[in-house]
């Protein structure tokens, strides 16, 4: 509802592109925030989210304006019509220009704890529903090397093959787990992994009811951080993982927020 005040804001009739943001309390916006205010249709439930995580719109671009097309022009140009378009304040906000080296600006962005940047040449045209190379999004992305030490059953496409990875960190006191990997694995990274990470074989004559309780290797120590759990006790109703030796190392891409 607070979004409301754009109506006041603009000053002719216009179409504009933007994303809602809601802002954590050091200012920086928090995808989790955002998830909160959706899908709620009671009054009272609203009025209540408004409170605790306000929204704010942010404006990046004008598409059209007093009737005109505005998607032909260079962006240095469109900015400048949203500027003249839009009475920024309140929770409408057009955030300012950065006239940066992308490496200079993407450093100020990880300081402020932003998930990265959107690098736009001046001369760029808006192609609606295109992803243009004129654009590019650059996430921050912290790197750490994991160790595969099991890995979870995959559902619907990849039913009968591998779902995600389970890896662990090495650290003093042994390995520790560090969660799952499942995104970015292509068919042809799942055949490779499947050689490398298969189940060392197990004691003949185990009957069936036994089976699917039966764990090779030593327990991995709980991880003190949010991923918290030991792979010996998955959570009630997941699948049961599938341990491995722990000799394939791995590289984990990390981001720091949500798009």
């Amino acid at each position: 509802p607070e979004l409301a005040e754009l109506v006041d804001r603009v000053h002719v009739p216009a179409v504009l592109d933007g994303e809602i943001i809601a802002p954590g309390p050091d200012g920086t916006p928090e995808f989790s925030r955002l998830q909160t205010r959706l899908g709620l249709t009671d009054p009272r439930d609203v009025e209540r989210a408004r409170r605790t995580a306000p929204v704010e719109l942010v404006l990046f671009d004008v598409l059209h304006a007093s009737g005109q097309d505005l998607t032909s022009l260079p962006y240095t140009q469109r900015r400048e019509a949203l500027e003249m378009v839009v009475d920024a304040g309140g929770t409408i906000q057009v955030p300012d220009t950065v006239a940066l080296p992308l490496e200079e600006a993407l450093a100020v962005s990880e300081k402020l704890g932003l998930e990265g940047g959107l690098a736009k040449r001046r001369d760029s045209a808006y192609r609606p529903g295109v992803r243009s190379t004129d654009w590019r999004k650059v996430k921050h992305a912290q790197h750490t090397d994991v160790v595969v030490v099991g890995w979870r059953p995959g559902r619907g496409e990849r039913t009968g093959s591998i779902g995600s990875l389970l890896v662990a960190t090495r650290t003093p006191d042994g390995l520790r787990y560090a969660g799952r990997v499942g995104a970015g694995l292509s068919d042809r990274d799942l055949a490779r992994l499947e050689k490398k990470v298969a189940p060392p074989p197990g004691p003949h004559g185990v009957p069936r009811r036994d089976r699917r309780r039966l764990t090779a290797g030593p327990p991995i120590p709980r991880s003190p951080s949010r991923f918290s759990r030991s792979l010996a006790e998955p959570p009630r109703g997941a699948r049961a993982p599938v341990r491995c030796r722990p000799r394939t190392v791995a590289r984990r891409a990390s981001h720091d927020r949500a798009p």
